[in-house]
């Protein structure tokens, strides 16, 4: 794929690898198209891949789906995955707040709303806050 910051497999293998042991995770938050995610599968790392974009989380997908039939055509294993979304990708209004409320209200408003983003994607990735 053409992403503009793309990094070859090679280059992310060897970030992984020193970065992390086989069952570490490791996580990618703007994941275009998918490298890091396939190359952690491959390394036995567990991974955690997002994207605000439809097109990079169905190329992060399709891909995936490409190592997971490699990995099993070697006899080695892989982990099932799964693509959760927030609905529409737009996380900025589900974190709106009404203009009409006052900026005590809204400070409020705007923190709860945080808080419970927050909450949903920990419940998402069945994880716990470290704060």
């Amino acid at each position: 794929s053409a992403y503009p910051t793309q990094k070859p497999d090679r280059l992310l293998e060897r970030i992984v690898n020193i970065g992390s042991k086989e069952g570490d995770l490791v996580a990618d938050f703007f994941c275009g198209s998918g490298t890091t995610a396939a190359v952690a599968e491959k390394l036995g790392r567990k991974w955690i891949a997002s994207d605000l974009g439809k097109f990079g989380i169905h190329t992060t997908r399709k891909r995936l789906i490409g190592v997971q039939r490699e990995l099993k055509a070697a006899e080695k294993n892989f982990r099932a995955f799964e693509v959760l979304n927030l609905g529409r990708y737009e996380r900025q209004a589900y974190l709106s707040v009404s203009p009409r409320l006052s900026d005590a209200q809204r400070e409020a408003a705007l923190t709860q709303k945080e808080r419970d983003y927050r909450e949903l994607i920990l419940r998402a990735y069945q994880a716990e806050s470290l704060a």
